[in-house]
């Protein structure tokens, strides 16, 4: 068990350390998303930030052609009882702490989320803003292949790097100087717009 955000249970492998806890966020290779267990997370808000990596996970045909997303696997895996929301995977970990602001402060960064269950989002919400972050909701769980890798808002916008600029990190692994560029803010407007953005893209003909 690791040190999480405040009453936020965080674990590599999620075990017994749970129980009690509103929130778990996990961070775990989505390749083993099936074998956390469900008993510790039933009833819980729980905070997918994993992304899919085929070079690491192995290739997934049900992600790879669109039919379903990671977070929707997990949530099929958990069950009912459990409550997926899929939250901070489209930024470096390190930029959490680096553009966090005052709530109403005119630079402060908004995140996007997805779920399912509207007291689980708003679970979500609290936490990013206790985090220092806002948060634009893209709705439903489905939604969260709108911030996935490949799109473009996958973190570029919490960088100084121009819009899209991440998207390669689709295709294969990137170098060092774009998984760890400076960071710069991204306003709710400007996060709301970039799903709209890869909604369009991926119904294009």
């Amino acid at each position: 068990m690791r040190a999480g955000w405040p009453g936020v249970a965080t674990s590599g492998l999620i075990g017994s350390g749970l129980i009690g806890s509103t929130l778990a966020r996990l961070a775990v290779p989505f390749k083993a998303y099936h074998s956390l267990p469900r008993e510790p997370l039933a009833g819980k808000t729980v905070i997918d930030a994993g992304n899919y990596a085929a070079q690491r996970d192995g290739r997934v045909e049900a992600l790879d052609n669109g039919s379903t997303t990671t977070s929707e696997l997990l949530q099929h895996h958990l069950g009912e009882s459990a409550h997926v929301v899929r939250a901070f995977n489209n930024i470096h970990h390190t930029h959490l702490a680096l553009l966090n602001r005052p709530t109403g402060a005119e630079d402060r960064s908004a995140l996007p989320i997805a779920g399912d269950d509207a007291e689980a989002k708003r679970h979500a919400t609290e936490l990013l803003d206790t985090l220092g972050h806002d948060t634009d909701d893209a709705g439903p769980l489905a939604q969260n292949r709108l911030f996935a890798p490949g799109t473009p808002a996958y973190g570029a916008p919490h960088t100084e790097l121009p819009s899209g600029s991440l998207t390669s990190l689709a295709a294969g692994p990137a170098s060092a100087e774009l998984l760890s560029p400076t960071p710069g803010p991204a306003p709710a407007a400007e996060i709301r717009a970039l799903p709209a953005k890869a909604s369009i893209a991926r119904n294009r003909p």
